[in-house]
């Protein structure tokens, strides 16, 4: 096959590189992740996103200013198609894990608070987190 100069088509799936902290760019689509940029303000302005802190298949986690009470918080953006069932899992799990032993409850890093978004791939969760320490 004669080589005109143009590259061959390319493969109709895109594989991202292997890194584990890093969502599927496929993800983001109708029923999919949230597309999320720096700068950009949420829930009326609450919070302005600062940068990125993780990803995977179900969700995207950023670290955002609160101009409410000048501190610092995690979003975590659910899939369009997941975001109704967490709700309502979380919402379940506290319900029975608070009146049975609520002194656990206050070791538990639990979402302060939740709204939900509107985008081109759907309605969105995002959980509102304290801002922790790394992992490991």
């Amino acid at each position: 096959m004669p080589n005109d100069g143009q590259s061959q088509r390319a493969p109709a799936r895109f594989i991202p590189p292997i890194h584990e902290d890093a969502e599927d760019v496929e993800e983001y689509q109708k029923g999919g992740l949230h597309p999320v940029y720096l700068g950009e303000k949420y829930d009326g302005g609450r919070y302005e996103i600062v940068h990125k802190l993780d990803g995977d298949r179900i969700s995207t986690v950023w670290l955002a200013w609160e101009v409410v009470s000048a501190s610092w918080v995690a979003l975590q953006f659910f899939l369009a198609t997941l975001s109704r069932s967490v709700l309502r899992r979380n919402t379940l799990s506290l319900q029975v894990l608070i009146p049975h032993n609520p002194e656990a409850v206050r070791r538990l890093a639990t979402y302060d608070r939740f709204f939900l978004v509107e985008g081109p791939n759907g309605k969105h969760l995002c959980l509102v987190f304290p801002v922790l320490g790394p992992s490991s």
